[in-house]
Protein backbone atom coordinates (compact mmCIF):
# COMPACT_ATOMS: atom_id res chain seq x y z
CA UNK A 1 0.00 0.00 0.00
CA UNK A 2 2.82 2.90 0.88
CA UNK A 3 4.77 1.97 -2.55
CA UNK A 4 1.17 2.84 -4.50
CA UNK A 5 0.46 5.99 -2.55
CA UNK A 6 4.20 6.94 -2.84
CA UNK A 7 4.09 6.43 -6.70
CA UNK A 8 0.32 8.41 -6.86
CA UNK A 9 1.91 11.31 -5.26
CA UNK A 10 5.26 11.25 -7.19
CA UNK A 11 2.80 10.78 -10.44
CA UNK A 12 1.20 13.59 -9.52
CA UNK A 13 4.13 16.38 -8.69
CA UNK A 14 5.63 15.28 -11.95
CA UNK A 15 1.89 16.36 -13.62
CA UNK A 16 1.85 19.54 -11.64
CA UNK A 17 5.42 20.24 -12.34
CA UNK A 18 5.34 19.45 -16.21
CA UNK A 19 1.99 21.45 -16.74
CA UNK A 20 3.87 24.26 -14.78
CA UNK A 21 7.44 24.19 -16.42
CA UNK A 22 5.67 23.85 -20.11
CA UNK A 23 4.14 26.69 -21.05
CA UNK A 24 7.28 28.18 -20.00
CA UNK A 25 9.82 26.49 -21.98
CA UNK A 26 8.21 27.71 -25.14
CA UNK A 27 9.87 30.70 -26.78
CA UNK A 28 8.00 33.93 -26.74
CA UNK A 29 8.51 35.72 -29.81
CA UNK A 30 7.14 39.17 -28.82
CA UNK A 31 7.67 42.06 -31.22
CA UNK A 32 10.57 44.74 -30.83
CA UNK A 33 8.72 47.19 -29.19
CA UNK A 34 7.82 46.29 -25.77
CA UNK A 35 4.44 47.91 -25.23
CA UNK A 36 3.06 47.62 -28.81
CA UNK A 37 -0.31 45.80 -29.22
CA UNK A 38 0.80 42.87 -30.71
CA UNK A 39 3.04 42.24 -28.29
CA UNK A 40 0.37 42.40 -25.64
CA UNK A 41 -1.85 40.08 -27.44
CA UNK A 42 0.80 37.29 -27.70
CA UNK A 43 1.06 37.94 -23.94
CA UNK A 44 -2.65 37.30 -23.52
CA UNK A 45 -2.40 34.28 -25.76
CA UNK A 46 0.32 33.18 -23.78
CA UNK A 47 -1.86 33.71 -20.57
CA UNK A 48 -4.80 32.15 -22.17
CA UNK A 49 -3.16 29.04 -22.59
CA UNK A 50 -1.47 28.98 -19.21
CA UNK A 51 -5.29 29.64 -17.99
CA UNK A 52 -6.64 26.66 -19.73
CA UNK A 53 -3.76 24.38 -19.31
CA UNK A 54 -3.94 24.79 -15.81
CA UNK A 55 -8.10 24.33 -15.55
CA UNK A 56 -7.31 21.03 -17.36
CA UNK A 57 -4.22 19.50 -15.13
CA UNK A 58 -6.82 20.73 -12.07
CA UNK A 59 -9.39 18.50 -13.40
CA UNK A 60 -7.41 15.44 -14.44
CA UNK A 61 -6.04 15.68 -10.83
CA UNK A 62 -9.38 16.29 -9.19
CA UNK A 63 -10.61 13.18 -10.96
CA UNK A 64 -7.51 11.02 -10.01
CA UNK A 65 -8.52 12.17 -6.43
CA UNK A 66 -12.30 11.16 -7.04
CA UNK A 67 -11.85 7.71 -8.83
CA UNK A 68 -11.86 5.95 -5.67
CA UNK A 69 -15.32 6.86 -5.11
CA UNK A 70 -16.53 5.93 -8.88
CA UNK A 71 -19.65 4.69 -9.58
CA UNK A 72 -20.90 5.41 -5.92
CA UNK A 73 -22.80 9.11 -7.00
CA UNK A 74 -24.06 9.76 -3.32
CA UNK A 75 -20.20 9.72 -2.05
CA UNK A 76 -19.23 11.33 -4.80
CA UNK A 77 -22.05 14.06 -3.45
CA UNK A 78 -20.93 13.74 -0.26
CA UNK A 79 -17.21 14.21 -0.93
CA UNK A 80 -17.95 17.57 -2.84
CA UNK A 81 -20.11 18.91 -0.95
CA UNK A 82 -17.79 18.76 1.65
CA UNK A 83 -14.89 19.94 -0.56
CA UNK A 84 -16.71 22.55 -1.47
CA UNK A 85 -17.58 23.75 2.34
CA UNK A 86 -14.03 23.23 3.03
CA UNK A 87 -13.01 25.79 0.17
CA UNK A 88 -15.34 28.31 1.97
CA UNK A 89 -14.08 27.92 5.38
CA UNK A 90 -10.70 28.23 4.55
CA UNK A 91 -11.04 31.44 2.02
CA UNK A 92 -13.14 33.08 4.59
CA UNK A 93 -10.73 32.20 7.51
CA UNK A 94 -7.42 33.01 5.55
CA UNK A 95 -9.11 36.63 4.70
CA UNK A 96 -7.33 39.14 6.57
CA UNK A 97 -9.74 41.33 7.70
CA UNK A 98 -11.86 37.88 8.79
CA UNK A 99 -8.69 37.17 10.89
CA UNK A 100 -8.47 40.67 12.78
CA UNK A 101 -11.97 40.46 13.64
CA UNK A 102 -11.84 36.92 15.20
CA UNK A 103 -8.85 37.81 16.96
CA UNK A 104 -10.06 41.07 18.39
CA UNK A 105 -13.78 39.48 19.72
CA UNK A 106 -11.27 36.60 21.27
CA UNK A 107 -9.21 39.19 22.90
CA UNK A 108 -12.23 41.13 24.38
CA UNK A 109 -14.08 37.82 25.24
CA UNK A 110 -11.25 36.27 27.33
CA UNK A 111 -9.47 39.70 28.51
CA UNK A 112 -9.70 39.01 31.98
CA UNK A 113 -9.08 35.38 31.59
CA UNK A 114 -5.20 34.03 32.69
CA UNK A 115 -3.30 32.22 30.02
CA UNK A 116 -4.29 29.33 29.67
CA UNK A 117 -7.48 29.05 31.17
CA UNK A 118 -10.13 26.56 29.93
CA UNK A 119 -13.73 27.07 30.52
CA UNK A 120 -15.35 28.30 34.13
CA UNK A 121 -13.92 26.07 36.60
Amino acid sequence: MGQLALARKSGIAIMIALARIGPLLRPLELSTAPNSETALLQQLDRLEKVSRTTEIESARLLALDMAPFAGDDETVKGVKAQLQNWLVENTVKSDGEVRDAVGRAMGKRRADAPHGARGTT
